[in-house]
């Protein structure tokens, strides 16, 4: 049976929203970097992976009456996801490298903000968050290995020259 949402699970809702809010921005200001590293397919798949995310968290705390806490925390944690993000990268928004070492935190990060949401629907007994948290999980961890293969070909190109 479908348990009412409390506070916790709304906020952490609010900090997975954060997270694909953020990676989408992270995708397009980095786009001069990104393009160095990735195909513009596998750019398009990340794009709807947090979209997806985004478009359901939403919906789902909407449904459960939570969407004003949900946003709230979103936006909070986006602030400080932004902060983070933006000192670590500084002004070498077209370096593979350093959007890469960015994301190898974020992504990890991502991944398991999106266990604590997993853990918390399955005690709601909410299928939608279940099925879209064991998804996003599932793409955090696949974007992570992406990112330090990435990584370790762009260590291996720069050694050589």
């Amino acid at each position: 049976m479908l348990k009412a949402m409390n506070e916790f699970a709304a906020k952490k809702l609010g900090e997975v929203l954060a997270f694909a809010n953020v990676g989408l921005e992270t995708l397009d200001k980095a786009r001069a970097g990104i393009v160095q590293a990735w195909s513009s397919d596998e750019i398009k798949l990340l794009v709807d992976g947090f979209s997806k995310q985004r478009d359901t968290i939403a919906d789902s705390a909407k449904a459960a009456g939570v969407g004003d806490t949900t946003s709230t925390k979103a936006e909070a944690t986006a602030i400080k996801l932004r902060s983070m993000r933006d000192a670590y990268v500084g002004d070498e928004w077209d370096n593979p490298a350093e959007i890469m070492e960015w994301l190898g935190f974020f992504e990890g990060s991502a991944m398991v903000h999106w266990a604590l949401v997993r853990g918390a629907a399955e005690t709601l007994d909410h299928t939608p968050i279940k099925q879209i948290a064991d998804e996003a999980i599932g793409f955090h961890h696949d974007f992570l290995h992406n990112v330090r293969d990435k990584l370790m070909a762009i260590g291996e190109s720069r050694a050589s020259t």
